[in-house]
């Protein structure tokens, strides 16, 4: 569905031709094993991948010293290159050695919401050049380092995770921007460094008080039931009274989570309109996904414009 012949109307993305089974996360700390978790998904593969285009580096992360690898991803003609954990069930056993049972591997590896994202801001670069953006919960930071090299003013990726943030600037470095901050474990400071693109700590569950952003960018944030309030009050909180929020979410998974998000923006204290959304396909090793692509933008008096609901 799609409100206007906005943005989103100009994807170079196919509509969806195949039904894809519904897929929720299958992973829990007591009962899955985190790599197990994310290839029957199908989403990634760490020895075919490593097998395609990937390659062992000698640097080590955090006082783990977990194993990194660099993969190529391939969106339209901008190639990225990653810097990732190679194996994921060594991050998982990182996070029970920790004790962080309430953390999750799953930054460690490209989702296709990010990609499909992605693809839209390097085909359309006007969304972000010469714009302040954000990405909440970014991850590898597959968003960010596209909306950098789309021309973006500045580019913020926050993740509760700093491991993920020092790979998602490693990557952003390695994918070809050339002002990248070192990361400081900063949570938006005075000490923050000054780049084009920088890593800042951000919790979804605590209050924001930093800088506001004129576009907002998230994918994959609606899995779990318990962070569509945290997500539906922070980024608000991020965005310019004229900014946009880009959000990527699959179609078939958990839709209750995002029909729920959906219905939330419009009674918090500021509302904000479904302004377009719309599906895409993503492939990903070989299997199709579906994803929605969605814009929101705060309401402005009465109006009562927007796409109001997601249920079809």
């Amino acid at each position: 569905m799609l409100l206007r012949h906005g943005f989103l109307s100009r994807i170079a993305l196919p509509r969806p031709s195949i039904v894809v089974p519904k897929a929720i996360r299958p992973y829990s700390v007591g009962t899955l094993g985190a790599a197990r978790a994310i290839n029957e998904l199908q989403i990634c593969n760490p020895s075919s991948r490593e097998d395609f285009n990937g390659r062992m580096l000698q640097e080590k992360l955090g006082t783990e010293l977990l194993a990194l690898q660099e993969q190529r991803l391939q969106i339209g003609s901008q190639e990225l290159v990653l810097i990732e954990p190679a194996d994921v069930d060594a991050v998982m056993d990182m996070y029970i050695n920790r004790g962080q049972m309430d953390r999750d591997p799953y930054w460690s590896r490209p989702w296709p919401s990010a990609v499909a994202l992605a693809k839209l801001i390097l085909q359309q670069p006007s969304i972000v050049s010469g714009r302040r953006v954000c990405e909440v919960g970014a991850g590898l930071g597959i968003a960010s380092i596209s909306a950098a090299l789309a021309g973006a003013k500045e580019v913020v990726m926050t993740d509760r995770e700093p491991l993920a943030l020092q790979c998602a600037l490693g990557s952003a470095s390695a994918s070809g921007v050339a002002s990248v901050a070192n990361f400081q474990g900063t949570s938006f400071t005075k000490d923050s460094p000054r780049a084009q693109v920088r890593g800042e700590l951000l919790d979804w569950t605590q209050p924001y008080v930093g800088q506001k952003f004129d576009v907002v960018v998230a994918c994959d944030v609606l899995y779990e039931d318990f962070s569509v309030e945290p997500v539906g009050e922070l980024l608000p909180q991020l965005l310019s009274s004229s900014g946009c929020v880009l959000l990527a979410d699959p179609s078939e998974r958990t839709r209750h989570n995002r029909e729920y998000f959906v219905d939330m923006m419009q009674t918090i204290r500021r509302p904000m309109l479904l302004e377009e959304c719309k599906r895409v396909d993503e492939e990903m090793d070989g299997k199709v996904y579906s994803i929605e692509l969605m814009r929101f933008r705060f309401k402005e008096g009465n109006e009562s414009v927007g796409v109001k609901s997601l249920r079809r």
